[in-house]
């Protein structure tokens, strides 16, 4: 029994070609799209309707409800089961999705230790009434290896860890494991140059409105950060970051600006870039240049496109955590959390809840309009971008940095297949 896997990113065919490949081997195809996995995110997902799946089957789809917490582990069960029901009907399996965690679930040799639900419920009940602190520090104690790897405000995570050290006797996986495979399969990574991916993302937004699902809010979060000495930049790595972060909003925006323009709708898009926009940065000059181009984009069309009824906000977050940007803004640091915390007016970083609360305001009826706000604490009147530490470092220390963050880069892409 051999896997076909169909893997890359947003808009590049990975459905049209699984369907192509679904009819030449007699195939059915086995949902590995994260967000396809939760009922009713049809739009922004493009989840074929099942008068657009040809005829071909299509498994683990619409299983959860979106109040319900992702879980890798029952989607591995899912899953595997629908592959080998598949294989045991003499068919052939295609495993089809952006989501790299999924699909290496089900390619590999991933084990996910079971639960105890009197335990967890203690445990979450702990995290809300001491908080993640409280809990990572009762982590560093039992497992310090596995704390060093998750971050101190990663509540979920941590009690995870908890949870399986009390069942197991034993440590905690913080990291993903060595590549095993479960099947045999043929993995086919999809993807295209930018302009041809401009096209399909602008036929992809004309197909939501021609099937009657038109967008009415809009969330820009193109995020491309690393940390480099201007000077040692390439042309590529310039590139990757503009392509994703202020070519990639400006084309977004526009595809679903013109169609709410058109249908006299109106809208509200809020972009997410970041606070180094008012005071420059060192080190992450493409980035930084790029959100500046967002934050332009927004001033100059809430004066255009205002008279639409629609409205475009900017959040600039400070330090919101997560593993991928530490380990690319702050390689090798011991505890960049708390050395973020102890600079911030409050004492503090910030949390998903923070900026979520903050997105859903702006994304609603209210009179702002061509706004970029600061969601820091305070941070950025203090010192800038806060980045000025680096200004000591010599070629070595670069060296070393580089070095982190490519095997934090290989790290990604493995796990996105």
């Amino acid at each position: 029994m051999t896997v076909i896997a169909v893997v890359g990113p947003t808009a590049t065919g990975k459905t049209a070609l699984s369907l192509a490949l679904a009819h030449a081997l007699d195939g059915e195809v086995v949902n590995a799209d994260s967000m396809q996995l939760y009922r009713g995110m049809d739009v922004g997902t493009a989840k074929l309707r099942p008068d657009e799946r040809e005829g071909v089957a299509h498994h683990v789809l619409d299983i959860w409800d979106v109040t319900q917490p992702a879980s890798v582990a029952e989607y591995q069960r899912l899953a595997r089961a629908a592959i080998d029901d598949v294989s045991a009907r003499g068919r052939v399996a295609l495993l089809v999705g952006g989501s790299g965690l999924y699909v290496r679930a089900v390619l590999e040799e991933f084990e996910f230790p079971g639960t105890d639900p009197d335990l967890r419920a203690d445990l979450e009940a702990d995290l809300a009434a001491h908080g993640p602190a409280a809990l990572h520090a009762r982590l560093r104690d039992r497992d310090p290896v596995a704390a060093a790897r998750i971050l101190p405000t990663n509540g979920r995570r941590i009690v995870r860890a908890l949870e399986v050290i009390a069942i197991t006797g034993g440590p905690f996986t913080a990291e993903l494991p060595d590549p095993t495979p479960h099947y045999d399969a043929v993995q086919i990574g999809v993807d295209r140059d930018t302009a041809d991916l401009d096209e399909r993302i602008e036929q992809r937004v004309d197909a939501m409105w021609a099937a009657g699902r038109p967008a009415t809010h809009l969330i820009n979060n193109a995020a491309g950060n690393f940390i480099s000495r201007t000077q040692d930049l390439s042309s590529r790595a310039f590139h990757a970051i503009a392509d994703i972060v202020f070519h990639g909003t400006f084309q977004t925006t526009q595809a679903v600006g013109k169609r709410w323009i058109a249908a006299k709708s109106g809208g509200a898009v809020v972009s997410i870039i970041v606070t180094w926009v008012r005071t420059g940065a060192p080190f992450v000059v493409p980035s930084a240049m790029s959100k500046a181009g967002i934050d332009a984009m927004t001033k100059s069309l809430a004066i255009e496109w205002g008279r639409y009824g629609i409205r475009l906000n900017a959040i600039a977050p400070g330090t919101i955590p997560t593993e991928g940007m530490l380990a690319r803004l702050r390689p090798g640091e011991a505890d960049p959390m708390a050395d973020q915390a102890k600079r911030n007016p409050m004492g503090r970083v910030g949390t998903a809840e923070d900026i979520g609360n903050l997105a859903a305001f702006l994304l609603g009826p209210i009179w702002i309009n061509g706004e970029t706000i600061a969601l820091d604490g305070g941070q950025w009147l203090t010192g800038g971008s806060g980045f000025q530490d680096y200004l000591d470092w010599g070629d070595a220390e670069w060296a070393a940095a580089r070095e982190r963050i490519r095997a934090r880069n290989d790290a990604d892409k493995a796990q996105r297949g």
